[in-house]
C-alpha cells in the first residue's frame, strides 16, 4: 500500500503518528501494531482488512481494536477486570447474562 502510493516509511509514520521505525519493524513483520494505532491505521489504509467476526469471542476483539482500546481500557468500560475480558476474548471463560447483554450493547452501538 505504502509503495503502491509512492510514501516513504516517513510519510506514512507521520500520517499514522508513529516513528519511522515502527512502520520498519510492521513492514519487515518485527512487530504489531498497538491497539491504539488500528484505528489511524485503517483510516490510512481507507479500508478495513479486519476479517468479519463470527463468535462473540471474535467480535469482541475486532470491537476492541477497531476503537483503539487496550484490553484492560475494554474492561474497564464494562466494569470487569481486564484478566476477566482477555479470557472472554480468548473463549477460555464465558461471561455471565449481564456481562454479555452489557458487551452486546456495546458492540451494537460502537460505543
Amino acid at each position: 500500500m505504502r509503495t503502491e502510493r509512492g510514501l516513504l516509511q516517513k510519510e506514512v509514520a507521520q500520517e499514522i503518528g508513529v516513528l519511522r521505525g515502527t512502520i520498519n519493524k510492521w513492514e519487515r513483520n518485527r512487530g504489531e501494531p498497538r491497539a491504539a494505532d488500528v484505528p489511524r491505521i485503517l483510516t490510512f489504509l481507507g479500508y478495513d482488512p479486519l476479517p468479519e467476526a463470527e463468535s462473540l469471542e471474535q467480535q469482541m476483539g475486532t470491537w476492541r481494536l477497531r476503537n483503539g482500546l487496550s484490553a484492560r481500557a475494554a474492561a474497564r468500560k464494562i466494569g470487569v477486570g481486564q484478566a476477566t475480558w482477555a479470557a472472554w476474548e480468548r473463549g477460555t471463560m464465558m461471561p455471565g447474562l449481564t456481562s454479555r447483554k452489557t458487551i452486546i450493547d456495546i458492540l451494537g452501538t460502537g460505543r
